[in-house]
């Protein structure tokens, strides 16, 4: 069946009148949020919008866009973290003052924001990261990484996504405060041959191998053969199906005397190739309304678990949030907000490519970070060159 008659199909069984053009809109995600791409659905028919979804994992998303544009196939809309809203090359649209609504919480409107402009809709906030633990396991979620590696239990002490930089940015920021902030970013610090010496010794330790992935390790957890697990907010509903009451939420612990620092940002509805300004213009700008309209925020927050960016909703989850929820949230409030400068997507390359050199063995953790250095600088050099007139 084809996807226009499948179309047909869903717009008379959800009652739209015979003869109403229900618009049809391109829209590649990012989230893993269990139920919004259904969520998002729903609210979008409402409005007789029709989307073609599209699900790409973050990871890839960067690079999915970029040879969308190289073959001029960019989608109407995408929703993905509000870092990767600084690559200039995807051209993504100033979302008008008016497009945006007045109960955006001013912390997440300020992960969209460069300079006085604004470059997308926040649609959930969060994507910070936490610790996960098991209440059947270990009574109170451990403050140290350290003693983790003393355990002498049945399962593992901890587990998580060693190779994904997401999860590295913590012990960066631990060991230097400033990184995210300095500008230009350097990687060739004592904090840094720090930092990615102490985390490839740690995963070396604690044997995060590079064959147990992203959706290895959260099994290991969901089938409590760990007791602890760094994770992002994003699978709170998928990890409370699974383990329910025996699930708990803290902060993340220290390492050698540094708290480990979370980053948070949101979700974004984001407009490329100027799309805001282009032949669907109307019914990109009513989907923009939708995700911030107070009947989809409540949902965000009610069916998704996950933080809203409306300030009612936030306030509400704070009141009346379970404890899971109220953790969450205060480990969002104290992260560290990621920036949409456009040199961002250029520094995780550099920090995956310094992190792979130096947990092969091939570089030590001093020539890692030099190298780190030498693709950031040569990379942004050659970006600036590229946009000189």
């Amino acid at each position: 069946m084809s996807r226009k008659a499948l179309a047909l199909i869903v717009v008379g069984l959800l009652g739209i009148p015979y003869g109403t053009q229900a618009e049809t809109v391109t829209l590649v995600y990012a989230s893993t949020h269990q139920g919004f791409p259904e969520l998002l659905r729903e609210h979008a028919l409402r409005e007789d919008i029709l989307l073609d979804l599209v699900h790409v994992d973050t990871i890839s998303m960067r690079s999915e866009l970029l040879r969308r544009a190289s073959v001029r196939e960019l989608p109407d809309a995408v929703i993905m973290a509000s870092d990767n809203l600084g690559n200039e090359m995807l051209a993504f649209s100033v979302v008008p003052g008016d497009l945006l609504s007045p109960d955006i919480d001013d912390r997440v409107l300020s992960m969209v924001r460069r300079g006085d402009a604004v470059y997308g809709i926040p649609v959930l906030a969060g994507n910070h990261q936490m610790l996960f633990y098991n209440r059947s396991l270990v009574s109170q979620p451990p403050t140290r990484i350290e003693e983790m590696l003393t355990w002498k239990s049945g399962g593992r002490s901890i587990v998580w996504d060693h190779s994904s930089m997401y999860f590295f940015l913590p012990f960066v920021l631990a060991a230097d405060p400033s990184f995210l902030i300095r500008r230009p970013l350097r990687f060739d610090t004592p904090e840094m041959i720090a930092a990615i010496g102490g985390y490839v010794d740690l995963g070396r330790e604690l044997d995060l191998g590079s064959t147990c992935g992203y959706a290895c390790v959260l099994q290991i957890f969901e089938e409590e053969k760990a007791a602890c697990l760094i994770d992002g907010d994003w699978d709170i509903a998928r990890l409370r199906r699974r383990l329910g009451e025996n699930l708990g939420v803290a902060p993340l612990p220290s390492f050698r005397g540094r708290s480990l620092r979370s980053v948070s940002s949101a979700q974004v509805l984001a407009f490329p190739n100027l799309s805001l300004q282009g032949e669907k213009r109307q019914a990109l700008a009513t989907l923009a309304r939708c995700v911030q309209s107070e009947s989809f925020q409540r949902a965000v927050r009610e069916d998704l678990g996950t933080i809203p960016v409306s300030r009612h909703e936030i306030a509400v989850l704070a009141s009346e949030g379970d404890e899971v929820q109220k953790a969450s949230l205060a480990v969002f409030e104290s992260a560290d907000p990621m920036s949409i400068e456009s040199t961002m997507p250029v520094a995780w390359g550099a920090l995956l490519k310094g992190y792979e050199r130096h947990a092969t063995g091939m570089y030590d953790a001093t020539k890692t970070a030099s190298y780190m250095q030498h693709l950031f600088t040569t990379s942004t050099s050659a970006k600036a060159m590229r946009s000189e007139p």
